[in-house]
């Protein structure tokens, strides 16, 4: 996601420097996605529930400090995601996922020794590049 938005900047920027329109010919949807070799159909009967993300201060509010712009989430909220990799058994991700494999054998095993523990290895959370391959 942030070399998607890394680039569509530098699309910009270029754009911008040489006087052209930012918006000519473009395709900002397009732009902004990244393709992902898991993108497969889900199984007959899966419920796709869509991945939260944290809770940001308003632009307004935090261009005018330094203060923390991701709030992360509600404990509600962390449940929620959890329980999309709690329900899942597939293990495409662990295809993808060094981190993933160095762990566990399943994002499944991690989280619900996490939920039912209230603890994790401190590396753990550190490993992850988060390049939403496991979403």
């Amino acid at each position: 996601e942030a070399m998607a938005l890394g680039r569509k900047a530098a699309m910009s920027v270029e754009r911008f420097l040489t006087t052209r329109p930012l918006t000519e010919d473009r395709d900002f949807e397009q732009e902004y996605s990244y393709s992902s070799r898991l993108d497969v159909p889900l199984p007959k009967g899966t419920v796709d529930t869509p991945r939260l993300h944290g809770e940001l201060r308003d632009a307004e509010e935090r261009k005018q400090d330094f203060a923390q712009v991701d709030l992360g989430f509600t404990e509600a909220q962390i449940k929620q995601e959890a329980s999309r990799c709690l329900q899942c058994s597939c293990k495409l991700c662990m295809t993808e996922c060094i981190m993933m494999n160095d762990f566990s054998d399943c994002p499944k095993t991690i989280f619900s020794d996490f939920v039912n523990n209230k603890s994790m290895d401190p590396l753990l959370a550190y490993s992850c590049n988060a390049c939403d391959q496991c979403t």
